[in-house]
């Protein structure tokens, strides 16, 4: 089933075929290029098996797909990567409410087995942290920014960025939005 961005089911599998298939010190390299394409075609081969008419923008416009007139916004991260090991979050930044209906978060990791979708509206995302190098995670402090950041604290013992209250409260908001495709 081809959608109008040309994509299909069958290429999804092709693609996937291929990732598996690089020698492990590529796939390391290409690891991040692989992980939001992935990501994007995940989401979208989903949406086609619960019957939705889905067109892939991939970013034109802020927004990857669109669906009943809907603008997603998908953010993937594989949670083999070492850099996620190394500090126990997976997550994703860049995030702006403004270029998007909904959010799709994508954990994924590179057997891509193991798929994650967590689903949130635009009004959620706007209570997510400001995305900044002071660390500063205070959403209410920047409600002006558009740059948001998600993270997910799956390993608490291994970061400093957060406290114990808001992983509880991120850890919270991530399990309410895990597979919730009723937000589209």
């Amino acid at each position: 089933m081809d959608n109008e961005g040309g994509f299909s089911v069958l290429r999804m599998s092709a693609l996937k075929e291929l990732y598996l298939s690089l020698p492990p010190d590529l796939r390391d390299k290409l690891r991040g290029r692989f992980t939001q394409l992935l990501g994007e075609l995940s989401v979208l081969e989903e949406l086609q098996k619960q019957g939705y008419d889905v067109e892939l923008r991939s970013g034109q416009g802020g927004y990857d797909l669109l669906v009943n007139k809907k603008r997603i916004q998908v953010k993937a991260c594989n949670i083999d990567d070492a850099w996620v090991k190394l500090r126990g979050i997976a997550g994703c930044s860049g995030i702006t409410p403004s270029k998007f209906d909904v959010l799709v978060y994508v954990e994924l990791d590179d057997s891509l087995k193991n798929i994650a979708y967590y689903i949130f509206s635009r009004d959620e995302t706007q209570n997510f942290p400001y995305a900044s190098r002071e660390k500063k995670w205070d959403a209410k402090k920047y409600p002006e920014s558009e740059n948001r950041t998600l993270n997910n604290p799956f390993d608490p013992s291994h970061f400093n960025e957060m406290t114990m209250a808001q992983a509880t409260e991120l850890n919270g908001l991530l399990k309410a939005s895990l597979g919730r495709w009723d937000k589209i």
